[in-house]
């Protein structure tokens, strides 16, 4: 037992000594501090790391940690006025209280400033260079977020955070301003031009006009229970190869014709074939098989049907698709 508290003495007794000799070094804390972005930081670290008995990175991060928890512990403060801490380090850290930035009331994300934030994220190529060296590093990444995050006086969690919402942003904009040609200056959003040195390491996708490409999240396990075919989007009835049919099928020269027209249909005119080709595809199928032919009108009928769901919303979708399957397994159990 004795062991047990001997540690917890020794660890919090660390700590201490890591605070005291951190508050000899204004350069550390105070980003206003001439040096504080320089290599003379790093000496302190490490002549700070020899009188404890750790490297340089080891007693960084571990400050980090602790000023995190102050910055978390200061917060508390201000938006709890009945607030009590335990923490036996918040009071040894009181000279640090001026340094950190304090808005109450306000989210973490709001708290960050996007401006500085992108360009400290410049400054670190390993964050944002995915062919660079050491950006498979994680180590490094993680020391590169802290730098950032004792700059501007927040977590790095946040740090990371708002940038990775900041870029999605980017990489959006980039794309609408490559779809409509604009130039930089162009762009509504004020932060655009502050992406610039982004531009080379966001992979575009060539930007598409959205068209009906409602997929259906609905997998119907009625298909499987009924042994028809599965219903697939509108946008593979477009696509989907022709099944290839045995010589003489009545089906085969109307179908082709067909699918090779569908595409240049416009909407209104492929929802008025819709109706059409349904009917029609019913009672190809019925005629099929009383004549004991291959009945591959099923084939083209469960297609119909999908094209129609599509232009459907999803709560239309799930109530069409309910009545059809309970339809479906009515007439099944039905006696010949």
């Amino acid at each position: 037992m004795d062991a047990l508290f001997d540690g917890i003495d020794w660890m919090i007794t660390d700590e201490e000594r890591l605070v005291e000799l951190v508050k000899k070094h204004e350069i550390i804390y105070n980003n206003r501090c001439v040096g504080f972005k320089g290599a003379d930081k790093r000496s302190i670290w490490a002549q700070i790391g020899v009188q404890i008995g750790m490297t340089g990175e080891e007693c960084f991060k571990k400050w980090t940690s602790i000023r995190e928890r102050y910055t978390r512990e200061l917060k508390n403060f201000a938006n709890k006025p009945n607030h009590k801490t335990e923490w036996l380090l918040f009071y040894s850290l009181s000279f640090l209280r001026e340094y950190v930035k304090q808005r109450p009331g306000r989210s973490h994300a709001t708290e960050v400033d996007n401006g500085q934030l992108i360009e400290l994220v410049r400054r670190h190529e390993i964050l944002y260079n995915k062919q660079g060296f050491g950006s498979q590093c994680s180590d490094q990444k993680e020391k590169a977020w802290n730098e950032i995050a004792e700059e501007l006086c927040v977590t790095a969690e946040e740090c990371y955070n708002r940038w990775k919402s900041l870029r999605e942003r980017y990489t959006r904009e980039l794309r609408q301003q490559i779809y409509e040609g604009k130039t930089d200056k162009e762009m509504d959003w004020p932060l655009f031009t502050s992406f610039s040195f982004l531009k080379n390491y966001v992979k575009q996708r060539p930007y598409r006009k959205r068209k009906c490409k409602r997929v259906c999240k609905y997998s119907v396990d009625a298909s499987e229970a009924s042994n028809s075919p599965a219903l697939i989007c509108k946008k593979e009835l477009y696509t989907e190869a022709t099944p290839v049919r045995s010589e003489g099928d009545p089906l085969s020269s109307a179908d082709e014709s067909s699918a090779d027209n569908r595409e240049e249909l416009t909407t209104g005119e492929y929802l008025n074939y819709d109706e059409q080709s349904l009917h029609e595809a019913a009672e190809t199928c019925e005629k099929s098989s009383i004549g004991g032919q291959e009945n591959n009108a099923i084939y083209y009928f469960g297609q119909t049907i999908v094209a129609i769901l599509s232009e459907m919303s999803e709560v239309k979708q799930a109530k069409a698709m309910r009545l059809m399957f309970d339809a479906l397994i009515t007439i099944k159990t039905e006696p010949e």
